[in-house]
């Protein structure tokens, strides 16, 4: 009796051990997934930020270099006719706008895309942590059904120590009285 006693409570403790063993884990798991995600989106924004600033450079370079540009333009203009000086300060003009709007598209294009890299990192981690999420209620769900499970056994077995106690009772009761 005492040894099935034992046993009952040696799967008690072993399902209880598998239970902390298999939450622990999907809660490591949780965690190392958020950490490698975001050093993904730290190494994203890092890159963003690089294009970015090589970008802003060149487009400082460009003004500086249209600018230096304008200035010569500027005191060539003095001997240079009224036409031509007007049409070589358009054509600088239109040669800055056009820059300007292609650094300009440029940066815009290299948002978007790094906006959709991220939005494609945090749909991929949402899904892995839907997925652990759902690993982990599948896990608890079975062991709450092998602690029911064990709980019944339990119960069997206390019966069954119950209805061997009374059946020894009865036998030595009527040994009792056939020896009278």
């Amino acid at each position: 009796m005492k040894e099935n006693e034992r046993r009952c409570a040696e799967w008690w403790d072993d399902l209880q051990q598998q239970r902390t063993y298999w939450e622990n884990k999907i809660q490591k798991d949780v965690k190392y997934i958020q950490v490698e995600y975001k050093g993904l989106r730290e190494l994203l924004d890092s890159m963003e930020n690089e294009k970015l600033w090589k970008l802003k450079k060149k487009k400082e370079d460009v003004v500086k270099r249209l600018e230096e540009s304008e200035n010569e333009l500027v005191q060539q203009r003095q001997t240079v006719r009224v036409l031509s000086s007007y049409m070589q300060h358009q054509l600088e003009l239109s040669t800055l706008e056009r820059l300007q709007n292609k650094i300009q598209k440029d940066v815009e294009y290299i948002q978007v895309e790094y906006k959709g890299l991220r939005e494609l990192l945090d749909s991929m981690v949402n899904e892995k942590l839907w997925k652990l999420k759902k690993e982990k209620e599948d896990v608890v769900k079975r062991l709450e059904e092998s602690e029911n499970e064990l709980v019944q056994q339990r119960q069997s077995v206390r019966e069954l120590i119950s209805y061997m106690q009374h059946q020894l009772e009865l036998s030595t009761m009527e040994r009792l009285q056939s020896s009278n």
